[in-house]
């Protein structure tokens, strides 16, 4: 690493880097987001009914085109990376997804899922990649727009948290056993 930045000033090396929280498009990571917030202040992901996300019209066809049978599809498709938040948090690292690309009830909570254009979203992009959720559920509707995800450059991922990941990311990519 010393050799790779020798005479690089860290500003230029690291302030405008985003570190993603997990394992997805830039694209999605806002709508995905604002989904983990809702469900992070109570709602059961099974009392979902639908859910419709707003995005700029710059990706908005990118990010809802069909689920591809390979991994990188499972990146930029924004109901599969909302599917995986809500029913396998735990698998939002897993890099091969081959646990889950053909998951039921993975594939059963993507249908939910319907992706428009935003006009106001629009309009700060490129400067922002935002996304909003309306999550209807049994109870009403909740809404909820990010603007600035974790791991954005404006929203930097604590230090433990980019520990866990990179251990979680190394101990997969090794096979390491935890415990071992």
């Amino acid at each position: 690493v010393d050799a790779l930045t020798e005479n690089l000033p860290r500003s230029l090396a690291l302030q405008g880097l985003g570190l993603k929280p997990f394992s997805t498009a830039r694209q999605a990571l806002s709508p995905t987001q604002a989904l983990m917030d809702v469900l992070s202040e109570g709602l059961d992901p099974h009392n979902i009914d639908s859910i419709d996300v707003f995005v700029p019209q710059a990706y908005a066809a990118m990010i809802s085109r069909p689920l591809e049978p390979f991994r990188s599809s499972t990146y930029s498709n924004v109901a599969f990376q909302m599917a995986l938040a809500a029913l396998r948090p735990d698998q939002l690292l897993d890099l091969d997804r081959s646990s889950v690309i053909n998951d039921p009830a993975i594939l059963h909570f993507m249908k939910r899922i319907r992706v428009s254009a935003d006009e106001n979203l629009q309009a700060d992009y490129p400067r922002i990649w935002g996304g909003e959720v309306h999550v209807h559920h049994r109870g009403g509707t909740v809404k909820k727009r990010v603007l600035t995800p974790r791991g954005d450059t404006n929203c930097r991922l604590s230090e433990a948290a980019l520990q866990t990941k990179h251990q979680r990311l190394l101990t997969d990519a090794l096979g390491i056993v935890e415990g071992q």
